[in-house]
Formats: structure tokens, sequence, C-alpha cells
């Protein structure tokens, strides 16, 4: 998977669904499993995701799917710690925003600006066309998942 712009606008509104027992993500189409950065990774409509999701449940104990939503975390534009990460961005999948939030402070501390979902994100781009303006461009995609 590439995190380029036109990856971003085809995750509008959509989820990617991880497999606990299998360790791997849905590839598309139902077609298998896959890893996170493959060009073969699934990515569903929000709602099919939900769907195919408590299709495994059998009690919240036993859930084998897990849905998982884009968030984009931007850096500050002028990081005085790190200048190679100014107006640079982040593409973390994770089960909520807070999640997502945690996976960053883990990660890169505290020295970052902004946590959007994928659509909020888009939407100011499409707004205000940010991403041409400040170069941006996403510097490191994971995904977080609370497994227990």
């Amino acid at each position: 998977m590439k995190a380029d712009i036109e990856f971003l606008q085809s995750a509008r509104s959509k989820a990617i669904i991880f497999d606990k027992e299998r360790s791997m993500f849905w590839a598309k189409n139902k077609r298998g499993y896959t890893y996170l950065l493959s060009e073969n990774i699934g990515l569903y409509d929000i709602e099919e995701a939900k769907e195919i999701a408590s299709d495994s449940l059998n009690g919240e104990a036993y859930q084998h799917q897990i849905v998982l939503y884009p968030y984009v975390v931007s850096f500050m534009l002028n990081m005085p710690t790190n200048p190679e990460l100014s107006g640079k961005g982040v593409l973390i999948f994770a089960q909520n925003l807070l999640s997502a939030r945690d996976a960053m402070f883990m990660r890169y501390g505290s020295q970052w600006a902004f946590a959007y979902d994928l659509d909020d994100f888009m939407s100011d781009f499409d707004k205000y066309k940010i991403l041409p303006e400040f170069k941006f461009a996403i510097v490191d995609v994971w995904a977080s998942i609370d497994l227990k």
C-alpha cells in the first residue's frame, strides 16, 4: 500500500478488518488475508466492515474480526526537534480516535498538532488544498490494535 493522496481518497468512509486468529488483515473482495502495507489490503464500507465483525461475535470475548478506521495525525509546521517531519503526517488504523492518539503518543511523543478521522482530514484537503501548499506527505503507516 502506498499511502499517497490517491490511497487517502479511496479510504474515505472506509475501514479495514483485522483477524485476531490469523493476525492478518482481510484482503480485497473478501479473498483471503494479507498484511497492512500490502497493495491487496481490503478497504470496506464502514457498515459492511461492522457487519463482517458482528458475524464473528459469540459474545465480545470471542470476536475474531476487529474493525479499524483510518486516522491522520499531522505534525506541527515548524518542529524544532524534528524538522524533517514538519508539515508531514502519519496514517494510523485504530478502533477509535483515542486509540489512534494513544498510539501516536507512544510512537512520537507529544510533538504533533492534530488528529483527524480521515474524512475530516480529506474534507480540509478538498476545501483548503492543504497538502500541495505545505508539501504534506504521509511518512508512517501502522495499525493500533487492542487484542483484549
